[in-house]
């Protein structure tokens, strides 16, 4: 009863748009992980650095869209949900948790901020825990728990308020960051296939052997999520990637995904009826449960 009540009392002083600047810090992964992140209630952005280059990652908690600034350039990129959690922690954590049962576990102090802890489990394992600031509307901690580590990412030196250098949307100066006309997208022998690959209709279920391929066709206004669940005693790969006029409109290896035994993955194809006609789905290997269906995130 005591528990309930002071929970209460947290949630009341939540700030509905919390803005606010800290360190991130990610430890226990076979890179550590140093960046910058600014926070204005759901939208974030982080601040990182390849090769000497600035680079800043646009995303929010509540949707798949990400883009990647090159300040240097002035220069944008647009990154895919899945790939794009591999270049964004942040995002790569929360699709860790997607398929987790959530459970609440009491409130800890940390950096200076009373937060609720929850434990996110999976078949009856902890996989994460997060502590979450109501105050900061953000977690300020997460401990992640796989067979061969434990990591955590932490938000550290947090300053409160609006910053001059946060930047939480693309510059109407910045440019698309595009490949050289010239540069033909690979296209792999099984593409000659797709043109008599079935055409399937939304909402889409179906375990698929490998080789089996299918195309859906995109639909104004939404975008294509697709749900992937191994179903075989070994590892699986799938590839999920836009088609215009036939052909690949990127690198078919960016689209393809393995998944270990028992493993699933929540793909959110990001291009829309302007830059594509359809999104092919096909099985490298293994044997993979396929759901789809249309989202307007």
């Amino acid at each position: 009863m005591l528990i309930t009540v002071i929970l209460v009392m947290v949630f009341c002083s939540v700030a509905l748009a919390a803005e606010f600047n800290a360190d991130l810090a990610i430890s226990g992964m076979k890179k550590d992980l140093k960046a910058k992140i600014y926070v204005k209630d759901t939208v974030y952005t982080l601040a990182l650095s390849e090769q000497g280059m600035e680079i800043l990652i646009l995303a929010s908690h509540d949707s798949e869209g990400m883009w990647m600034l090159v300040p240097s350039l002035s220069q944008y990129k647009k990154l895919d949900g899945f790939a794009g959690a591999f270049v964004n922690p942040v995002k790569g954590w929360e699709k860790f948790t997607e398929k987790c049962e959530k459970s609440q576990a009491g409130i800890d102090t940390v950096q200076g901020y009373e937060c609720i802890k929850y434990v996110y489990s999976l078949a009856g394992k902890t996989t994460l825990e997060m502590w979450v600031s109501p105050k900061l509307n953000h977690f300020v901690k997460q401990r992640s728990y796989t067979q061969d580590s434990i990591a955590t990412m932490e938000l550290l030196n947090i300053k409160e308020g609006a910053d001059k250098n946060a930047v939480f949307a693309v510059p109407e100066s910045y440019t698309e960051l595009r490949p050289p006309a010239t540069q033909e997208v690979y296209a792999p022998q099984w593409v000659k296939k797709v043109p008599s690959a079935s055409l399937v209709k939304i909402p889409f279920e179906k375990k698929m052997a490998a080789t089996d391929i299918v195309r859906v066709s995109l639909q104004k206004g939404k975008r294509v999520k697709i749900e992937a669940e191994n179903q075989a005693d070994t590892n699986s790969a799938f590839t999920a990637i836009p088609f215009q006029k036939g052909k690949p409109i990127k690198n078919p290896g960016l689209g393809t995904f393995t998944l270990n035994k028992g493993q699933s993955v929540i793909v959110t194809i990001l291009e829309t009826i302007k830059e594509a006609d359809e999104v092919v789905i096909r099985i490298k290997n293994g044997s993979v449960l396929i759901k789809a269906t249309l989202t307007d995130k």
